[in-house]
């Protein structure tokens, strides 16, 4: 085989590893991007102060949060390491039409259960929670950058199904986040949301939880 052919097998190999972050210009404006760079800020400087690196070696930061994640989880125990109120301030600061392009807000039922005088009861209610907008710019921005990438295709097709995240989906993002490239822009951002939807759910879960627990207490 000649050498030319080499470097091209080689090239378009590369390219199926490595996402562009300049397909971002063919769905966001200049002033979304913005907005989408301050939330990937956000995200990453917390992973960073999560494990007490330096948030200038984002490798290592996310490498050693990303295993600590994967390990706590193991336990039944999902914590991204940033509380509800701190996630809802930034969202609030957030231009609405950018987070109307990634994110819908909906509500969830939440069957919480307790054993009430020896029974089993179930105490209902109602949480504020996000959904992937599928019919948003975030949304031909993964239909994009899946072109270029067989993984973050699954993940489009996906959350076309279920906008939610489904479960099968959550597993392949914990379990083997190894596979994607988390030095690239496009990628890091791609667990930001990931995690944050994910983040809001559970901490909204947890709240609703702990109120129920004070009302009981308080009978």
């Amino acid at each position: 085989m000649k050498l030319s052919h080499i470097v091209i097998i080689i090239l378009l190999i590369q390219s199926c590893k490595i996402l562009k972050y300049e397909n971002k210009e063919s769905v966001f404006s200049y002033s979304e991007q913005k907005e989408l760079k301050t939330i990937l800020k956000f995200y990453d400087e917390n992973v960073c102060n999560s494990r007490a690196l330096n948030k200038d070696n984002l490798k290592s930061c996310y490498s050693e949060y990303l295993d600590n994640l994967t390990s706590i989880a193991e336990t039944g125990i999902f914590d991204i390491g940033i509380s509800l109120g701190e996630q809802d301030s930034f969202f609030i600061k957030l231009d609405n039409k950018i987070f109307n392009e990634v994110f819908v807000k909906t509500e969830s039922y939440l069957n919480r259960k307790r054993i009430i005088s020896n029974n089993p009861k179930i105490f209902p209610d109602t949480i504020p929670q996000y959904l992937f907008n599928v019919k948003g710019k975030y949304i031909q921005h993964l239909k994009v950058l899946g072109k270029d990438n067989w993984k973050i295709e699954e993940y489009y097709l996906s959350i076309l199904k279920d906008p939610g995240i489904p479960s099968s989906l959550f597993n392949e993002i914990l379990m083997g986040y190894r596979n994607y490239d988390i030095t690239n822009d496009d990628i890091r951002l791609v667990f930001a949301l990931h995690y944050l939807l994910l983040n809001k759910r559970q901490m909204e879960m947890k709240k609703s939880e702990a109120r129920l627990d004070l009302e009981l207490k308080s009978e």
